[in-house]
């Protein structure tokens, strides 16, 4: 791998480990929905100069929109009443498997068998992952708040049956 392709992925990972102590430093000073608000709003601008709108109706991209809204937006709360946010970078990867058994039941997607497997690891990691110990300040309902985001996440499987786009091609 060269050098460069290396320095790129460690510097994704660096932004994203630090992502959720940043979230947790804004939500001192900002409402949870505000402040999700606020860094869509700031995303989108960059999006609006450099991307073209897929080739997807108004209501795909209103509903997916929406939904991806809400995971930041519960992720948000979640972390605003106590939930660290080392804890909520584990909760929200629930995504992936929230995904897999939605493809299967509402797409109609045959997983892959290391899809399979690693569903039926997921709730044995899950009950490792998210034991609480004493010394934690979370509650079961924050968890709940944060699985329900990641459900929300799992919003991809429509938007990926109604968005047939090449990502290159959306590029201005």
């Amino acid at each position: 791998m060269p050098a460069s392709h290396l320095l790129l992925a460690l510097s994704v990972v660096f932004l994203w480990g630090t992502n959720f102590v940043v979230i947790k430093w804004g939500l001192a000073e900002l409402p949870p929905f505000l402040f999700a608000c606020l860094r869509f709003a700031l995303s989108a601008w960059p999006c609006l100069m450099f991307v073209r709108r897929p080739p997807v109706g108004w209501g795909v991209l209103a509903t997916f929109g929406a939904l991806h809204g809400t995971v930041f937006g519960l992720l948000f709360l979640a972390m605003r009443a106590d939930i660290t946010p080392g804890l909520a970078s584990l909760v929200i990867q629930s995504q992936v498997f929230l995904t897999i058994a939605l493809g299967m039941v509402i797409g109609r997607e045959r997983p892959h068998p290391l899809q399979l497997a690693a569903l039926a690891l997921a709730p044995a990691i899950a009950a490792q992952l998210y034991g609480v110990r004493p010394a934690d300040i979370v509650t079961l309902v924050s968890v709940a708040v944060l699985l329900l985001g990641a459900a929300a996440a799992a919003s991809v499987v429509p938007a990926r049956r109604a968005m047939r786009v090449d990502p290159a091609a959306t590029l201005r």
